[in-house]
């Protein structure tokens, strides 16, 4: 990981010639208060000047050294809170006249050292002018900034600047060296007129200023190697400049005075900690965390014997430093993340000795340690989404997009490091991990490089080329430059914020492959060469592949070799010749090079042809659907998904997404001319575009994925979810679908997804084969949608509760077809040799072969099933029941309804099934029904269950209750009733669940681990064999929640936690409840912690 050295310490230099803000400034002992000084606050040997405006003693300086002199309409006047005070004025806009009071030429002191000019201050709410810019409160140098003429680098001055007219004003000062006039400013402060505020700047006579507002340090400033004020002739004036230009105050001066020295109580010692990636957030039981203790000698001389005091409010440590000379010293110190979570300030005291006497000062971190999350089925809004409204849906993750430094890896040529473009970001970060959420980081430099205006100049020497060497005016990915970008962007991203936990994820260039056309290039000609050893075919002009019906000579069986030269072409580009998803690889590369791996996600990942590689080494691919008009393309698009993970890397995983958004020419059609006919969201939004998913159709596409082993669940199109309050884009349409959402989240994907992430699918009896060389030879690509025969097939299995599994060729070759039952080809007129002597082998061994009118001829099929010609449910339905009534019992599905509007799906750990079931009865509704294009509105149903096991305890996880169901004939069947788009989820388990033990130890030590045993036992008292879902409530002595807290699933009937208990936890007795959510069964377990 890049450390941030030169960015941290760049800015840390900045601040020797800035502001110390925040942790690095000290206040004043106490704010002082109004009225008259006296004895050795006006005596004292300190006191070097003081002007008290008193009766009888206007004008004279209590030190009797500067007696004063008024100037045009200047006048003493007196006042209840000081007696006298001086009345100074600015001028009308266009004149410049005295307008203060002003000592003799060459009288008024000047400080030989550190000294301290001060002021109390009353501005007039009405001046003269009230657009004036600078006031003076005390000038002896007249000229306020480095002059060419050294005579006038001399003495001092204070003075207010205006910056937002009659309410902010900032404090600033100068020192004049002979040299060079130093100066010194502060932020703006509310002062607000006709109130007494007040002011003083002080310097150390070794180039520290300090600014104080109503006795608060407001900035401190460093010019290192500075020395003291230099004397100067000029008369020492008060409310004036002392000479044309005069900048008169319009306001009131009371009590000022010159002192020497500084005033008591402030640091000598400036203390900044920083994290040095900037963050404020972590997680409990971080390690390695480290802060930057950054030190600044105020003193002008070296302080001795410094050391390091750190208290975070659990323990104190003491660090070591030495001496501490002119120069900043950085100190790296331990940041302890052992506390229990919440808010933590970190004092760190710097202290040593300066001529013998302490010297200190201090800084304070502020920060958060927050709790590890148990285990949870990610759900992400891809989209942008405030935390308030992710945590009242239910979502865990939202799009953070990180493309901050894109054009400037590319122009650099390599990976940027730890940079302020991050910073915002960075900060929301933090946010996210306090507020329990995460972030799926956004990075899109493919697509970027080829649509947007930074890279229009450089984009056409990377354009691909067709066959004659024109250009094709898309950009080819597979050149070696665009993969290093791929590379450098990643590692820019990881370079500033992979040290945060709350990235989760970062999304990789969505969508962008779908332009892509095929280059000749010589690069992509020679690669192609090293793959095959030959050219590329003639003939070949488009990616999408040949019609084989057009090629003269092509084999009567449309049986081709395996090493058919065209079709290892598109084997080749399909399988990353085309450089789309080597660039997806190389982001990762980069992504995981820089310390701490992200995970990394892509899609949509079979908008594509069906060949292994699509989402290249990334470790999560998904794909996005539209679920209308039929919603079980949902379920196609899921099984195509996870068949295109199984050709990945090992770790890839499956996760899928529902479009919350729906086109609105998809949907609907013109509207009546009669508005009375009009929907609510027509009325209100005549002109929306896209309007927001039914919550029938967002539920049934909701158990659509979670009956298959996902791994994510993800949902786009936050403006159609949450109403934005305004018209366009993403239009707010129905207002139902957000709280469907949030009741599935808190009902299913919260207490059932840590079970649900463990639990394996069920081996699959029936394939239906998604075949690459009939899609180069022919057509019927999915591109993840029912829009043609292939895909609608997969909704015809469906509905015959099959429950197929799409494979691909390369499934068949390389896994084989000995666990599958039934092969459904559909769309496949044209196959390699491999794949179909394997079929015919599988079907000659007793597999049932079902094909189209299209089949090749050199395969027979068992089982012949037309085309699917259209969209319409009733088409899909029809089909179904005859498959089931031609396979008869041939072939019968482990699990299925008596009805095909019930969708039923099984996932099995062990001897436990889980069996999915949903209403997918629907009718044309009110919403976009009306137009007869989209059947939206669910219908209630009944339907009997059957599962082909011959016994079981059934457990409907949902109700947390056993169910009552009937074993019968060797199977069992349970009675269910569907609300709308409703859908249920039963646990069956071998044996009836009987009990759940917890075991926590007698006693544990505050800042030790605790280990807690969880056990759920059947009637025989063996542990259950399956993935139980349970809920987790641990409370500490004073009934607060403590880390652990959440939602849980015990694989093979037993979970051990580790319970890390903080050092600061309260002591006493702590509680930990566990509840089974199959049956509703509870323990509890109470143990001392000391």
């Amino acid at each position: 990981m890049v450390r941030p050295s030169r960015h941290f310490l760049r800015r840390a230099a900045l601040a020797l010639v800035g502001l110390l803000a925040g942790a690095g400034i000290a206040a004043a002992a106490e704010a002082p208060r109004p009225g008259i000084l006296s004895g050795d606050d006006v005596n004292g040997a300190d006191v070097l000047g003081i002007w008290q405006f008193q009766p009888g003693a206007e004008l004279s300086d209590g030190k009797g050294l500067a007696d004063l002199k008024l100037s045009g309409r200047a006048r003493v006047v007196p006042d209840d809170l000081f007696g006298g005070v001086l009345e100074c004025f600015d001028n009308p806009a266009g004149e410049d006249k005295p307008n203060g009071a002003a000592a003799a030429w060459r009288q008024g002191p000047t400080p030989s050292g550190a000294f301290t000019l001060e002021a109390w201050v009353k501005l007039k709410a009405e001046p003269l002018n009230p657009a004036w810019t600078t006031g003076y409160i005390i000038d002896k140098t007249y000229v306020p900034r480095t002059h060419e003429n050294p005579d006038l680098n001399k003495d001092y001055y204070l003075n207010l600047r205006q910056v937002s007219r009659g309410k902010t004003y900032a404090l600033q000062a100068g020192v004049g060296l002979g040299a060079e006039v130093i100066t010194f400013s502060s932020p703006p402060q509310e002062i607000a007129p006709e109130t007494w505020h007040h002011v003083a700047f002080a310097y150390s006579g070794s180039g520290v200023g300090m600014l104080f507002f109503d006795g608060a340090m407001v900035s401190r400033q460093i010019h290192p190697g500075k020395g003291p004020a230099a004397p100067g002739p000029r008369p020492v004036s008060l409310g004036e400049r002392c000479g044309s230009m005069y900048n008169g105050l319009p306001g009131y001066l009371a009590q000022v005075r010159i002192r020497a020295g500084i005033p008591a109580g402030v640091d000598w010692i400036a203390v900044e900690v920083a994290h040095p990636y900037q963050r404020h957030a972590f997680e409990r039981l971080e390690e390695g965390q480290e802060l930057v203790v950054r030190l600044n000698n105020l003193a002008g001389q070296a302080l001795a014997g410094v050391s390091l005091r750190l208290d975070d409010g659990i323990g104190v440590r003491t660090v070591p430093v030495g001496d501490l000379g002119d120069e900043p010293r950085e100190v790296r110190v331990p940041l302890s993340c052992v506390g229990k979570a919440g808010p933590y300030a970190l004092r760190v005291t710097a202290e040593g000795r300066l001529d013998g006497q302490p010297a200190a000062g201090s800084g304070v971190f502020d920060y958060a340690l927050c709790n590890r999350l148990p285990p949870y089925l990610p759900v992400v809004m891809w989209g942008g989404a405030s935390p308030e409204q992710m945590k009242a849906t239910g979502f865990t993750h939202s799009i953070q997009w990180m493309d901050q430094l894109d054009a400037q890896a590319w122009r650099a040529g390599e990976p940027l490091g730890f940079h302020e473009a991050f910073d915002g970001l960075r900060a929301t970060l933090d946010k996210l991990l306090v507020d329990g959420l995460r972030a799926m980081g956004k990075m899109s430099p493919g697509g970027y490089f080829e649509s947007q205006k930074a890279y229009e100049q450089d984009r056409p020497a990377y354009f691909g080329q067709d066959r004659d060497g024109r250009s094709t005016d898309t950009v080819n990915m597979a050149l070696p430059r665009l993969q290093q970008f791929a590379y450098d962007t990643g590692r820019t991203i990881a370079n500033n914020v992979a040290m945060y936990p709350a990235v989760d994820l970062v999304i990789s260039d969505s969508e962008f492959r779908d332009g892509g056309k095929l280059s000749f290039r010589p690069e992509d000609r020679e690669a192609f060469r090293a793959y095959a050893g030959y050219d590329i075919p003639a003939g070949i002009t488009t990616k999408g592949g040949v019609k084989y019906d057009r090629i003269a000579g092509f084999p009567a069986d449309r049986i081709i070799p395996d090493d058919d030269p065209v079709l290892t072409f598109y084997r080749w580009i399909w399988g990353g010749g085309d450089g789309y998803a080597g660039f997806l690889s190389q982001a990762r590369r980069g992504l995981n090079d820089a310390g701490r791996p992200l995970r990394v996600y892509w899609d949509p990942v079979v908008r594509c042809a069906s060949k292994w590689g699509s989402g290249g080494e990334v470790d999560l691919v998904g794909h996005w659907t539209y679920v209308y008009p039929d919603p079980l393309v949902m379920g196609l698009a899921t099984d195509e998904v996870m068949a295109m993970a199984k050709g990945g890397p090992s770790y890839q995983q499956p996760s899928k997404m529902t479009q919350i958004i729906w086109y609105r020419s998809g949907t609907t059609g013109p509207l009546p001319e009669d508005r009375t006919q009009w929907a609510e969201w027509e009325q209100r939004l005549p002109e929306a575009r896209f309007i927001t998913i039914p919550p029938d159709m967002l539920e049934i596409a909701f158990w659509q994925k979670l009956s298959r082993p996902v791994k994510a669940i993800m949902y786009h199109g936050a403006g159609s979810l949450w109403d934005k309050g305004k018209a366009g884009g993403y239009d707010f349409t129905h207002p139902g679908t957000a709280p469907r959402l949030a009741d599935l989240m808190t009902r299913v994907v919260k207490p059932l997804g840590p079970m649900l992430l463990q639990v394996p699918d069920r081996p699959a009896r029936v394939a239906m084969l998604e075949s690459f060389t009939s899609q180069m030879y022919y057509g019927g690509v999915t591109y993840g949608s029912m829009g043609g025969p292939v895909g609608r097939m997969h909704g015809v299995l469906t509905r015959a509760h099959l429950q197929p599994e799409v494979v691909y060729d390369e499934t068949i070759l390389r896994d084989g077809l000995d666990g599958y039952a039934v092969l459904v080809l559909p769309g496949c007129p044209v196959l390699t040799e491999g794949v179909a002597s394997r079929i015919a082998a599988w079907q000659a061994a007793g597999g049932i072969l079902i094909g189209d009118d299209i089949l090749t001829p050199r395969l027979s099929p068992d089982i012949l099933v037309r085309q699917v010609g259209s969209d319409r449910k009733a088409e899909s339905i029809e089909k179904a029941q005859l498959l089931r009534a031609e396979l008869g019992d041939a072939f019968v599905p482990y699990a299925e309804a008596d009805t095909p509007e019930a969708i039923v799906r099984v996932r099995s750990a062990g001897s436990t099934d889980y069996l999915f079931a949903f209403n997918d009865q629907r009718t044309y509704g009110t919403y976009v029904g009306q137009y007869r294009k989209v059947m939206e509105q669910g219908v209630p149903t009944t339907a009997t269950l059957t599962v082909r096991r011959p016994a079981g305890a059934v457990y409907d996880l949902l109700a947390g209750q056993a169910v009552a169901a009937r074993a019968e004939d060797g199977v069992l069947r349970l009675p269910a009733e569907f609300g709308p788009g409703e859908g249920r989820l039963y646990m069956i388990t071998a044996r009836p669940l009987a009990a759940v033990a917890v075991a926590a130890p007698a006693t544990s030590a505050r800042g030790e681990r605790a280990r807690v045993a969880i056990r759920v036992t059947d009637d025989t008292g063996a542990a259950v064999d399956a993935v139980v879902p349970l809920r987790v409530d641990i409370r500490d002595a004073q009934g607060q929640t403590a880390e652990g807290c959440g939602w849980y699933a015990a694989p093979g009937g037993a979970l051990e936690l580790t319970l890390d208990v903080a050092p600061n936890d309260a002591p006493g007795e702590w509680t930990i409840a566990v509840r089974e959510l199959a049956s509703g069964r509870q323990a509890t377990a109470r143990w001392t912690v000391r």
